[in-house]
């Protein structure tokens, strides 16, 4: 059939380079499989082993990005599937022991991926755009509520696995509509750095990409007070949350404001070089926002919490728009980019549980239905109230499907701060944010292509 592929059509695309790295694929693959075999019981701990499943984890995430980006995909989608297939849900080559403990790596590298946001924000180009960004917003703000909130109670009496009792379901309902409002930025920054698009279109959605995941922290804790409300005889309402999500994400803008001047004084006075200097202000905003938190909360009892990304995010903005090495800054991202992308979404793949897809994979096909409708209806009322041009409007919706990141670490709070009801909610939520992942990527990127605005020919070899 004219234009469609079949196996025969992908096996000739895979050629060259790509060839070469799917031999490498099973060459490290069988090198791994063996060495287990023969190694017997191994201590998955060990220093040793875990450098080991980061250098596998790298050259077998690599080479499945090369292969997907043959198949038309985001090379991101291949790094997340390369996870999956690795990790301990599939063949379990990278222990759950040794994922774990490659966790501080993970926030490393999500604090340099919220770097690159910052750095790819120019407010320059968004001086036209408010309108659709803040329209865009608010319909995604009104219409997925609505949406998520009204299918759960329409489809409570026949969808097993939500909770029982009106109160209960209307609490678990409220945090689900919260939380569908999250996404991932970290997903939107590297398909975008990627694929080279640039334009009105692209910037606009990683504003609004970038505003709701933080809209969504502040969002959430109105939800979980209303919750707690709601399941708890004669709880009240906790306006406060508020205010100190507020100061926190004040607090750490501030210090993101500093960073980035400390940045601009540091390349402009002692002409430090960039990639070495980025690749360890990111470990240093990291360190520095844990132990800053750490002090106000044991030495003056005040619990904020610094937001390692919210920092870096600044940070990179400060840089991009308020000094004169704006491109070089962007460019220095992007050369030392790639392989940490590889361990983020390499990581976030092997993270991922299997299991909780298959025990409640109806209540989780509904969940993702209703999330997607509603930000693609509420992304297509706000392009056609700021009057975007119509191919925007239909475009909108598939920008916003990625989820990850903060997404999972809501749905880990819900099981925490409710243990009677909690998890029968956040199981369904992790298989939803990793369909989502896998998905997000492959949507945004062909959303992007039909902007008109990427540009492969500028991408490097």
């Amino acid at each position: 059939m004219k234009g469609s592929m079949n196996w025969y059509d992908v096996s000739r695309s895979i050629s060259g380079v790509t060839r070469w790295a799917l031999v490498i694929i099973v060459a490290a693959t069988g090198l791994m499989i063996i060495g287990k075999t023969l190694a017997g019981v191994v201590n998955t701990s060990a220093p040793s082993a875990v450098i080991q499943g980061l250098g596998f984890l790298l050259i077998v995430g690599w080479c499945t990005g090369l292969l997907a980006e043959r198949m038309g995909l985001p090379r991101l989608t291949g790094y997340i599937v390369a996870g999956l297939l690795v990790g301990p849900s599939v063949i379990g080559i990278l222990e759950s022991d040794i994922v774990e403990n490659l966790g501080p790596l993970d926030d490393l590298a999500s604090t340099f991926i919220a770097l690159v946001a910052g750095g790819e924000l120019r407010l320059a180009l968004l001086r036209g755009h408010w309108r659709s960004i803040f329209a865009w917003i608010g319909g995604q703000s009104l219409a997925v509520p609505l949406v998520v909130i009204g299918g759960i109670f329409l489809a409570a009496p026949v969808v097993p696995g939500l909770p029982a009792g009106g109160s209960r379901l209307l609490a678990a309902a409220v945090v689900i509509a919260a939380i569908s409002l999250a996404r991932s930025p970290a997903a939107t920054v590297a398909v975008i750095d990627e694929s080279n698009a640039r334009g009105p279109f692209t910037e606009t959605v990683l504003a609004v990409t970038i505003a709701m995941d933080t809209l969504v922290i502040l969002l959430f804790g109105g939800a979980m007070s209303f919750a707690g409300m709601l399941v708890t005889p004669g709880a009240a309402f906790n306006g406060g949350i508020f205010l100190g999500l507020g100061a926190e994400i004040g607090l750490s803008i501030v210090m993101g404001v500093l960073v980035g001047f400390l940045v601009i004084l540091a390349v402009r006075v002692m002409h430090l070089d960039l990639p070495v200097l980025l690749a360890a202000l990111a470990f240093l905003i990291t360190r520095l926002s844990r132990e800053i938190s750490s002090v106000l909360e044991h030495r003056w009892d005040v619990h904020l919490h610094l937001e390692p990304l919210l920092v870096a995010l600044t940070a990179g903005i400060v840089v991009q728009n308020l000094s004169r090495r704006g491109e070089a800054f962007t460019e220095a991202l992007e050369r030392i980019a790639p392989p940490i992308y590889v361990i983020f979404f390499g990581l976030a793949g092997a993270s991922l549980d299997l299991g909780a897809l298959r025990s409640s994979w109806i209540l989780v096909l509904l969940l993702i239905g209703l999330r997607a409708f509603g930000l693609y209806f509420g992304s297509w009322i706000g392009a056609a109230a700021a009057r975007d041009e119509p191919a925007w409007r239909w475009l909108a919706g598939w920008t916003s499907m990625s989820q990850a990141g903060v997404s999972l670490g809501l749905a880990a709070e819900v099981a925490r701060r409710y243990p009677e009801w909690g998890p029968s909610v956040s199981t369904p939520l992790v298989a939803v944010i990793a369909v989502n992942q896998l998905m997000g990527p492959a949507l945004l990127d062909r959303a992007l292509r039909k902007s008109g605005e990427t540009h492969p020919d500028k991408l490097d070899a």
